[in-house]
């Protein structure tokens, strides 16, 4: 869809600075300026108007025909529209005048439309690589969005930036042919990981460690002598004090 021009009347500002421009907001009147061939120009407008208008309209070129103090209307796009952090309030526009004769550099938004085969019937996935393109063309000739059928794309298919369907004729594309816009992406498998039994157990069950008991006669010690264990060497505990008696 073409950017239509939208009507919209100024005054030339006079008053600036912290002060009197605060006062000529809480009047209801939003500041502004537009930048031409003769320079900048401070402008103030209507601010409830001018929120109805960016209201109604998603598109964030838009394109204007501007009279100020009732002059003829000059093109106008919307260079930059500031809020307040805190109210969301409108604080500040820019416009840039432009001529009707002269190509102008924008970004076009890029919509994908239709369900591409591979996700359909392939259970694939539409990734969107690139959201708009930068194009030069003439004021009148300006559109919102350029819509792109990817009902065929297959898996691992994909559009690049010179595989549009734009008029080459109308628009000069500057962003990189080889750049992708739209692919299709196969689905993910997830692998799965056997698990290994253990030896000598059943599969997931960690195997028990127990401590050996020693065996009766065990290897004496260095001495020769054998080492008590147990009840026996609570026993030959007294035996061994009744030695030292004697």
């Amino acid at each position: 869809m073409a950017i239509a021009s939208i009507p919209l009347t100024a005054t030339t500002r006079t008053v600036t600075g912290g002060g009197p421009v605060g006062r000529l907001r809480r009047a209801g009147q939003l500041p502004g300026v537009i930048y031409g061939k003769s320079g900048a120009r401070s402008l103030q407008l209507n601010e409830k108007e001018v929120q109805r208008l960016l209201h109604h309209h998603t598109s964030e070129f838009l394109m204007f025909d501007l009279a100020v103090d009732g002059a003829a209307p000059v093109k106008a796009l919307l260079r930059d529209v500031q809020h307040d952090a805190m109210s969301s309030a409108l604080v500040h526009v820019d416009f840039q005048e432009i001529s009707a004769d002269k190509r102008i550099r924008y970004s076009l938004s890029i919509e994908p439309v239709g369900i591409p085969a591979g996700v359909a019937n392939d259970g694939g996935t539409l990734e969107t690589l690139l959201r708009s393109i930068t194009v030069e063309c003439l004021p009148a000739d300006m559109v919102e969005s350029l819509t792109v059928d990817v009902s065929a794309l297959k898996l691992n298919e994909h559009v690049d930036v010179s595989k549009l369907p734009i008029d080459r004729k109308t628009f000069k594309v500057i962003t990189a042919g080889n750049v992708s816009v739209f692919s299709v992406a196969a689905p993910k498998v997830e692998e799965e990981v056997a698990a290994t039994p253990a030896e000598g157990g059943a599969a997931g069950t960690p195997e028990v460690l127990k401590e050996k008991k020693p065996e009766e006669g065990a290897a004496a010690a260095k001495d020769g002598k054998a080492a008590p264990a147990g009840k026996d060497a609570k026993a030959a505990a007294p035996a061994k004090d009744a030695a030292k008696k004697k």
